[in-house]
């Protein structure tokens, strides 16, 4: 991806602007949560599917909401992408944005074959689709979102 200087950069808001338009279900994602036993019908879930997931936490950034995390007023989507714990949460992103099957699956079995714990296995997918990528899907998927970016806190 070529750096545009400011223009390359989302805040959370505009993510959540990004993510709410987004297929709220995906079949790679839906076959991790059963492999993982994570997220809607599983331990504490209170959202539906990842979509929700992604908008409550987006929705709750800027206040410590229902995680108990510091506020913080304005955040690069890029910081946000890079603090997500939840696994599927993570892979729901790109799948959402129409990534090829092929890395999903890579992505898929990555966090199958990471330890057993939500960091290392998000932090598994993200190797497999790091912001980079996941930022220039958005650039492709919502273009006039994009080319309204600009310089936020980190």
């Amino acid at each position: 991806m070529s750096s545009d200087g400011d223009q390359a950069r989302l805040n959370h808001f505009q993510l959540l602007g990004i993510t709410t338009r987004l297929p709220a279900h995906g079949p790679v994602t839906a076959q991790l949560e059963e492999r993982l036993e994570i997220g809607p019908g599983f331990g504490r879930a209170t959202y539906q599917n990842q979509q929700e997931h992604w908008n409550t936490w987006l929705t709750g950034y800027s206040t410590s909401g229902p995680y108990g995390r510091t506020a913080r007023p304005l955040t690069l989507a890029e910081a946000v992408y890079n603090r997500v714990l939840c696994p599927p949460m993570v892979l729901w992103l790109p799948e959402a944005l129409g990534a090829p099957a092929d890395a999903l699956w890579a992505a898929h079995d990555a966090a199958i074959r990471a330890p057993q714990n939500q960091p290392s296995q998000a932090a598994a997918i993200r190797r497999v689709f790091p912001w980079v990528e996941v930022r220039e899907m958005i650039r492709q998927a919502h273009p006039v979102q994009s080319a309204n970016c600009h310089l936020v806190e980190r």
